[in-house]
């Protein structure tokens, strides 16, 4: 049994590539939400800092 990670076929300039590209699509609200409240909380916190 062979210790390496990876064969010789999956390393170097021939190899292809395992995960596919990440295309863009719609956002979902569950992603966008969090990032929305984290900017209205920073926006806060920068008002009333001020």
């Amino acid at each position: 049994m062979s210790d390496w990670k990876f064969e010789v076929d999956e390393v170097g300039p021939e190899a292809e590539p395992e995960v596919p590209e990440i295309e863009p699509g719609n956002p979902r609200l569950e992603h966008v939400l969090p990032f929305l409240l984290g900017v209205g909380l920073a926006i806060a916190i920068l008002v009333v800092s001020l």
